[in-house]
């Protein structure tokens, strides 16, 4: 006699799936795009799956190439961006420095001059460099690009052409979207997107609209995992990433005005000690407070440039108000994924549900891409 082998329900193994394939660290970077791992899992949801199939093959290719042509560009900006800053906040300091070793130790002057030319001219360079290639540019048009293809997958999903039985007419308007945003090629059009959008999305589905239970509940789990909690977890990765990588630079503002203040008043010590210490015969004495005074001045002139330095950088990337933007993302998207099946196995409801999710996301993107174009590039 033949053992029963139990039936695995299909919604059940489809979310079993996404939930063991969404930690994986080789998919952190394509897990939404790329529907391949995922299509047995999906097959027993036929209009789903072959809407995914069809997406996969229109859609993952032109955002591979935007998001590596992104990743590239950013490099390389963040590359010259660095030296730019670093150099040129180093070239400051070594002017500061050459003054106060005329009054102190000359023989070392000729070296911090030398040193001085050689930040002057690689931040020179890379200013050129950046001028004229114009990688922050070039970064944010194709990350444009990859996001809005990534927003046009999921968009697509809530399209009620899908699932009322037009299905030509659904890849039809894919296929156009995609070749227009393939023709987004200027900085000025991503500009002016930024900066406009509807107030609401589209969500009215008509009554002769629907679907399966099992088709709605599947699209909705799929809906949760692949866009809600995977990019939920990529904001809370990025939030985490940028405050490391801040620290406490940010507060160390305060500190740094005071220490420069703290160095005046050294100075202001030296130069009262100094003359009383030469007039009582005690030369090496009034020499000693005579340098104290000269590094003083100089202290209160570096620290400044040391904290510029730093407030450029975050300025340059906007890391301290990206990394509070992303933990806000996080919260908002954890909580629309903890309530996504409650609008199952209601079609109508749960289109409404991914729009408004969508429509929040291209919201977030607006904002970001905003937050970027206002930022001091300094290149």
């Amino acid at each position: 006699m033949a053992a029963n082998v139990p039936q695995i329900d299909p919604l059940e193994g489809l979310q079993s799936h996404l939930a063991a394939q969404l930690g994986r660290s080789d998919r952190e970077d394509a897990f939404d795009l790329d529907d391949r791992p995922e299509m047995e899992a999906l097959a027993p949801f036929g209009p789903l799956a072959k809407a995914l199939r069809f997406l996969d093959e229109t859609i993952r290719e032109p955002w591979q190439l935007a998001n590596d042509t992104a990743k590239q560009h950013q490099k390389r900006h963040r590359r010259l961006a660095s030296v730019a800053i670093i150099t040129g906040g180093t070239s400051v300091a070594l002017a500061i420095i050459q003054l106060a070793l005329l009054k102190s130790w000359t023989e070392l002057k000729d070296w911090a001059a030398l040193l001085e030319g050689i930040a002057v001219v690689a931040g020179l360079i890379a200013v050129v460099v950046g001028l004229g290639a114009k990688f922050d540019r070039h970064w944010l048009l194709q990350r444009h690009l990859a996001q809005r293809l990534r927003m046009l997958k999921f968009q697509s999903l809530a399209r009620t052409e899908l699932w009322c039985g037009d299905e030509a007419k659904w890849q039809d308007w894919v296929r156009a979207e995609v070749e227009a945003l393939k023709h987004t090629d200027s900085f000025k059009q991503v500009k002016e997107w930024s900066g406009v959008g509807k107030t609401a999305p589209e969500t009215a589905v008509p009554a002769n609209c629907g679907a399966t239970p099992e088709q709605v509940r599947a699209l909705a789990a799929y809906y949760a995992c692949k866009r809600l909690k995977f990019q939920s977890a990529y904001f809370l990765r990025q939030s985490e990433r940028y405050r490391r990588r801040v620290w406490h630079w940010p507060h160390l503002g305060l500190p740094l005005f005071f220490l420069s203040v703290l160095a005046v008043l050294l100075h202001f010590l030296a130069e009262y000690v100094g003359p009383r210490e030469y007039n009582a015969g005690r030369a090496a004495v009034a020499h000693f407070w005579e340098l104290v005074a000269i590094w003083g001045v100089a202290a209160a002139a570096l620290i400044p440039v040391l904290s510029f330095g730093v407030r450029a950088w975050f300025s340059a990337f906007e890391l301290p108000r990206s990394a509070s933007l992303f933990a806000a993302k996080h919260y908002a998207l954890d909580h629309a994924a903890a309530h996504a099946p409650e609008d199952t196995p209601d079609l109508a409801a749960t289109l409404r549900h991914i729009a408004q999710n969508e429509h929040f996301l291209e919201h977030e993107l607006r904002e970001w891409l905003r937050l970027l174009l206002e930022a001091e590039w300094f290149l």
